[in-house]
């Protein structure tokens, strides 16, 4: 069986892009990141870390990222 994606926090995520925790959202919504929500939190949401890693290495490839 395929262990439970880890969830990254929507702050975390925008360091590791070097953006905005409004671009975050924004890619979300887009569909480029797929949202979850933080154990335990009520209103708290992440996104997936393959999703989160799967972006850096597509950034990574373009030669977007520094």
């Amino acid at each position: 069986e395929k262990p439970a994606d880890k969830v990254i926090g929507i702050d975390e995520a925008a360091r590791r892009l070097n953006r905005t925790p409004r671009a975050v959202h924004l890619l979300a919504r887009r569909g480029v990141l797929r949202k979850a929500k933080l154990p335990g939190g009520v209103r708290a949401a992440g996104v997936l870390a393959s999703d989160l890693d799967a972006l850096l290495e597509n950034m990574v490839g373009e030669g977007k990222a520094s």
